[in-house]
């Protein structure tokens, strides 16, 4: 048995009770409670593929917003806003069981234009997820993102900065807090997010060691939480930082705690200022971390453990980097070839 809610938006709702105890809020789309009870009545008589409410991709977006505040996080949530916003640019505010491939590939090829093709992939990979959520929904037949083939991406590591010119980097920082939080984000591998909501009851000095987990206002990456070890080095900046610098975040700006963006903007600045790669990022810390550690012969499996990576095929990025390394290791191998200097036998081979 449905029942109907008026939500602040003005619409009014039917929201069902799963057998689980979960609750469903499908949108009516009117905002007359008369109109509303009429179409609940009609619905709940008509065929299960007529039941499907008619919905527009951008107000199927502020539903799932709404429910994903308290599954993702808020960069997941940017992500999510900004796949779809591009994706009405570029096909319009259409119902959303109407979307068809030709869209998305008029979309592809759009968005290729004017940004890479892994920004490209991951738009994709986000409406994919979303609509298999409008699927579980109820509110499509099939998810028209099946399928879709992503764009091809050039084999090879991201842009990642040298130990040379990491130092070049840190060098051109004038801001205590920014050089000391690019530090760390650098012998860490720490993600953007997991950096600037760090707080100081997470960080264990004692046992060289940061936790990080989800909290009230962020999620990490799946929402699992892991350890990283840090070195020495990293832990003579924490502690000078932990007895100058008062406050619950461990990197904030007088009190204030950093924005993720104005972090990147920041980033990228400096990145001019030293003259290195344009398409290094925040992110590149990241890789710089992973890059160092394989060219320091760290096994494969250990990087994937320190990055926090669900699977070693997205470590296995990294390889390629191990091809000297491998080189050395087969080469320790020293057994002569036992054939040298042998006749060639005249007789046929018999299997």
């Amino acid at each position: 048995m449905a029942c109907l809610f008026k939500r602040s938006n003005g619409i009014y709702y039917a929201v069902t009770c799963e057998p689980s105890g979960l609750r469903r809020w499908v949108s009516t789309g009117e905002t007359r409670k008369t109109a509303a009870l009429n179409q609940l009545v009609s619905t709940s008589s008509a065929p299960p593929e007529a039941r499907i409410k008619k919905k527009r991709l951008l107000e199927f977006f502020d539903e799932l917003k709404e429910y994903g505040e308290s599954v993702y996080s808020r960069e997941n949530l940017a992500i999510y806003e900004r796949a779809f916003h591009n994706f009405a640019e570029c096909a319009g505010n259409v119902q959303l069981d109407s979307v068809t491939q030709r869209q998305i590939d008029t979309f592809k090829a759009t968005r290729l234009k004017s940004v890479k093709a892994v920004t490209v992939n991951l738009e994709l990979r986000t409406l994919r997820s979303a609509f298999y959520t409008a699927l579980r929904w109820k509110l499509i037949q099939e998810n028209p993102f099946k399928g879709v083939r992503l764009c091809q991406i050039d084999d090879g590591v991201p842009p990642y900065l040298s130990q040379a010119d990491f130092q070049k980097l840190l060098s051109m920082i004038g801001e205590e807090w920014l050089r000391d939080l690019v530090f760390v984000a650098g012998l860490t591998g720490m993600r953007r997010g997991e950096l600037i909501h760090l707080r100081w009851s997470e960080v264990d000095l004692k046992n060289r060691s940061i936790r990080i987990q989800s909290g009230a206002n962020f999620r990490t990456k799946r929402g699992r939480s892991r350890v990283v070890p840090i070195n020495a080095e990293v832990e003579k900046v924490l502690l000078r930082r932990r007895h100058s610098v008062k406050g619950e975040y461990v990197f904030h700006i007088d009190g204030e705690k950093v924005h993720d963006r104005g972090l990147s903007r920041w980033f990228k600045r400096y990145v001019r200022r030293a003259k290195l790669d344009p398409e290094l990022h925040f992110h590149s810390l990241r890789h710089s971390f992973a890059s160092w550690l394989v060219q320091g012969e760290v096994s494969l499996y250990e990087v994937q453990k320190l990055l926090g990576h669900s699977s070693i095929k997205v470590t296995e990025l990294y390889g390629h980097l191990l091809t000297d390394d491998l080189r050395g290791a087969v080469s320790k191998i020293e057994v002569p070839y036992a054939g040298d200097g042998r006749k060639e036998s005249s007789g046929a081979y018999s299997a």
